[in-house]
């Protein structure tokens, strides 16, 4: 029986400020086979199948010393570097850093530094890392996003890099260019995190995942960040940064704590107006809990469900209403969690709304929930590889030729 319980959360430690993709895991018995990686990232560990069309996802996971847990996942490193308080940023970039000019200055007001233009090419944005290195004008932060309007030659990646080794925090922005150089561009700019530190990797996406294990106990999170391109590439950033600083907290926190957790530091991190806060900037996010041990899963969502098949049948769990780093109070009622036993074969799967938002070719009408709760219903008895097939192919059969309005990422789990 589903139970739902109300948590309590005391925040115990200090802060500071500072795609289409189908991802199907299987646990035990249930691994699925390995598929070919999103564009410019490591390979997956064999128990993580990932299924890509337009794009692919962002996932970290801290390590774990527990032997007997699932291999962790990261699609994409990522560090967990404590927030610079009152740092200064330096944005770097093309069209589409210049674009995200005036959310970046919502996040960081006067700390914002931007240097962008239209068509730019990589060499002239080293050119302006040289110019700034030499006047000693560099942010505590720099964040870079070249690459849109041609290739990103190694060898000026690497000089770039150099110039920027004393700075203490640098983002890398992935490249998201229907072009012959993206591939190579994103391959580029993944090689330069190996052996380099503090350099971070975001996603060109306002979706990610995350994976943790701790102390008997999987953690599992998709997340839709409010924004696109550079904007939601940095709240994914931070999104995950916090994920990983709460996790390597002593004890074993609930889903309902972490999002308590993770609401108070988003709103530091992003330096916003306690009574001035809406929804323009933060996430919606779903956070699955198994608990091995005591064989039953503990969900709490932020603007997000969870959906889940057993032997009874199809089940939805409604997320509270309140985002992350959006409207909610200190004095409101804290997230609420639900408990799930597992007695019995359970597959659950988590999602962003992109999918359901997506208007078909045939219709002109969006896919909505109705449609893609059945969908998972009769996708669950299948092996998960075929559910990732089935559900991607079944997305780029409604959208058509038609324009994809949003990243999408759907995933699932069986245990």
């Amino acid at each position: 029986m589903l139970q739902r319980r109300r948590v309590r959360t005391r925040l115990g430690f200090a802060t500071g400020a500072v795609v289409v993709t189908t991802v199907m895991l299987g646990i035990g018995l249930a691994v699925a086979q390995p598929a070919p990686r999103p564009p410019g990232f490591p390979a997956k560990p064999a128990n993580i199948a990932i299924t890509t069309t337009t794009g692919g996802p962002r996932a970290s996971t801290p390590t774990s010393a527990a032997p007997a847990a699932p291999a962790p996942a990261h699609s994409a490193p990522t560090t967990t570097l404590t927030p610079i308080p009152n740092a200064q940023v330096t944005a770097i970039g093309d069209s589409v850093m210049l674009g995200a000019q005036s959310s970046l200055h919502r996040f960081l007001g006067d700390r914002l530094q931007m240097d962008a233009n239209v068509s730019r090419h990589f060499s002239e944005g080293l050119d302006v890392v040289r110019r700034l290195h030499d006047a000693g004008q560099l942010g505590d932060e720099v964040v870079v996003h070249l690459g849109t309007n041609g290739s990103v030659p190694a060898d000026q990646l690497d000089e770039m890099m150099q110039l920027l080794s004393g700075v203490k925090r640098v983002v890398l922005v992935n490249t998201r260019v229907d072009r012959p150089w993206e591939q190579p561009d994103n391959d580029a700019i993944a090689a330069e995190y190996f052996g380099r530190f503090p350099i971070e990797i975001a996603d060109l996406s306002g979706d990610f995942y995350w994976l943790a294990e701790k102390e008997g106990r999987l953690y599992i999170a998709v997340a839709d960040c409010t924004g696109h391109g550079v904007p939601g590439a940095l709240v994914s950033v931070i999104g995950i940064n916090m994920l990983n600083k709460i996790i390597e907290q002593p004890g074993k926190p609930s889903p309902s704590e972490i999002l308590e957790f993770l609401h108070v530091l988003v709103i530091h991190a992003l330096n916003k107006d306690a009574d001035a806060r809406d929804t323009n900037d933060g996430m919606d996010i779903s956070l699955l809990c198994i608990d091995t041990t005591s064989k039953k899963a503990l969900f709490s969502g932020a603007g997000r469900p969870l959906y889940y098949v057993d032997d009874s049948g199809f089940h939805f769990i409604k997320g509270d209403r309140f985002s992350i780093a959006g409207e909610k109070q200190e004095d409101d009622a804290p997230y609420t969690e639900f408990e799930i036993p597992l007695s019995t074969k359970t597959t659950f799967y988590l999602s962003s709304d992109g999918y359901v938002d997506q208007f078909g070719q045939a219709t002109g009408k969006k896919y909505l929930s109705k449609k893609f709760n059945h969908l998972l219903e009769t996708v669950s008895s299948l092996p998960m590889n075929e559910q990732a097939e089935k559900i991607d192919r079944e997305f780029a059969n409604w959208k058509g030729s038609l324009e994809q309005v949003d990243d999408v990422m759907v995933l699932g789990i069986r245990v």
